[in-house]
């Protein structure tokens, strides 16, 4: 990389986009702060794949505040543009990365933070999230950490708000798999939870697959 920046390699968001991923990868997390201080001081333009890479690098690490931190430091300045180019243009913070932060919540067993950051994405500037990636990724880790009101809840807005086919292509049958075990786990306490879910399900046209209901 030095010798090629010194050959005339040009420095951008995707050469440093390409190097950061490297270093998630092989968990190389002291190259990983050098580039993002480089990036930095050559006012180089963070974008939405830089962050979500700082999301899971941070999560890695075992850091979930610094992870947080991240995303809500870029938003500070999302959709504010660059001085002049002289410093780096407002970080984009998009779906995916909401996406990330909340499986990194997921991640060290903080559904409740999880739940506060997807409600408040709903409000965050110039962001076109929480898309259904991140629905599933609720529903899935909810359903994991046994937050079943707030994971059926979930699944009945989606039926309320989007298509059933766009329903089923982004939610995975290992969620509602996961869900629904979750439930009869909780025996009575939660029939009428899961009554609840197969008929929200059924009025979405949603039809019920034997392999959600298997042991």
């Amino acid at each position: 990389f030095r010798k090629a920046v010194a050959g005339g390699l040009r420095r951008d968001s995707v050469i440093y986009n390409t190097l950061l991923s490297g270093c998630l990868q092989h968990r190389q997390w002291r190259v990983a702060d050098m580039l993002l201080e480089e990036m930095q001081q050559q006012a180089v333009e963070r974008t939405s794949v830089t962050n979500s890479v700082v999301v899971r690098m941070w999560s890695q690490r075992g850091d979930l505040e610094k992870a947080i931190a991240a995303v809500y430091g870029a938003l500070e300045t999302q959709g504010v543009p660059s001085q002049g180019g002289r410093r780096p243009r407002a970080a984009p913070v998009d779906a995916y990365v909401g996406c990330c932060l909340v499986g990194a919540c997921m991640h060290h067993r903080e559904p409740k933070r999880a739940l506060e950051i997807f409600r408040d994405m709903r409000t965050w500037p110039h962001f076109d999230g929480p898309d259904l990636r991140t629905y599933n990724a609720m529903i899935c880790g909810l359903a994991r950490h046994r937050f079943l009101h707030e994971a059926v809840k979930l699944v009945e807005e989606l039926c309320a708000t989007q298509h059933t086919a766009r329903i089923v292509k982004a939610i995975g049958h290992g969620t509602f798999q996961q869900l629904f075990r979750a439930l009869r786990e909780r025996g009575d306490r939660a029939a009428k939870l899961s009554e609840g879910l197969v008929r929200t399900l059924a009025d979405a046209g949603i039809a019920m697959q034997h392999s959600w209901l298997a042991d």
